[in-house]
C-alpha cells in the first residue's frame, strides 16, 4: 500500500452533504443525488490514480468507491464520511478479479485491517523481487490478515508486480538490468513525485525492491573489486 493523504472534499460532495444533512433517508451513500463521479475524480486525484489497496494504475472507468469500513457495517453517517472512502479497482459490475476490494467485501476486523490511511501502512508490508508480498514483521498479525483477506499475494498481482520490477531493471534477470547505483537512487527519487498522470504504478513496491537492489549492486561491485585485486597479485 501507499499512504493516502486525504485532501479537500469536492464542492459537489460538500453541497450534497449540506443539502441532505437534515434528511435521514437521503443522507446515505448513493441516495439523494449522491455525486458519484465528482467523488471518484477527487479520490483518484488524491491517490495519484492508483488503487488504494493494490497500487494498480486505475482510471475513472476502472474503479468504484470503496468504503474502508464496509458500508454494511456503517452507522451514523459513516458511509458518507470522506475519510471512509477511497477509490479501488474494479468498476461496478465487473468480473470478480479475485483480489482487492471485491475480495474484502464486508470483512471488517478493525484491529486486523491495515488501512491505506494509516501513518505506517507502507512499512507494514514487505515486497520482494519476485513480486511477492508479506508482513514486514512476521509477528504482525494485522499485516498478515490484511494480505490474506484481500488476497494481495495472489498470482495475478504477484506477476503484475514482478513485471513492473523487471521493466524497471531492478533485477539481475531483467532484460535490461540497471547496473548503476546512482541511477537506481535517481529512480527512487522519482517514485515519490506525483506526475500529471499520477504516481508510478506499484511505486511503493518498486521503492522497496530498489533499495534492496542497491545492496545487490554493492555486493557485486565488492566481489568485482576483490577479484581484480586478487588477479593483480
Amino acid at each position: 500500500m501507499k499512504k493516502i493523504v486525504k485532501k479537500s472534499q469536492p464542492t459537489e460532495f460538500q453541497q450534497w452533504r449540506a443539502t441532505n444533512a437534515g434528511v435521514p433517508e437521503n443522507f446515505r451513500y448513493g441516495c439523494g443525488g449522491f455525486p458519484n463521479n465528482a467523488v471518484l475524480k477527487a479520490l483518484l486525484a488524491e491517490q495519484g490514480f492508483l488503487c488504494a489497496y493494490t497500487l494498480m494504475r486505475v482510471s475513472l472507468d476502472s474503479v468504484h468507491i470503496e468504503h474502508l469500513k464496509p458500508q454494511s457495517r456503517c452507522t451514523n453517517g459513516e458511509d458518507v464520511a470522506w475519510d471512509n472512502m477511497v477509490a479501488c479497482f474494479p468498476q461496478p459490475g465487473a468480473q470478480h478479479p479475485g483480489f482487492g476490494a471485491v475480495q474484502k467485501d464486508s470483512w471488517w476486523e478493525e484491529a486486523l485491517f491495515i488501512s491505506p490511511l494509516a501513518e505506517n501502512c507502507e512499512s507494514r508490508f514487505r515486497y520482494k523481487g519476485d513480486g511477492s508480498i508479506g508482513a514486514d514483521v512476521e509477528a504482525d498479525s494485522a499485516a498478515g490478515t490484511t494480505i490474506e483477506k484481500l488476497k494481495l499475494d495472489c498470482g495475478r498481482l504477484r506477476e503484475a508486480r514482478k513485471s513492473a520490477i523487471m521493466k524497471a531493471g531492478l533485477h539481475k534477470k531483467a532484460a535490461n538490468p540497471v547496473v548503476s547505483e546512482s541511477k537506481v537512487r535517481a529512480f527512487i527519487q522519482t517514485l515519490s513525485q506525483q506526475k500529471a498522470h499520477g504516481f508510478t504504478e506499484f511505486c511503493t513496491v518498486l521503492e522497496q525492491v530498489a533499495i534492496e537492489y542497491i545492496q545487490v549492486l554493492k555486493k557485486h561491485a565488492q566481489r568485482k573489486h576483490y577479484a581484480s585485486t586478487q588477479g593483480g597479485r
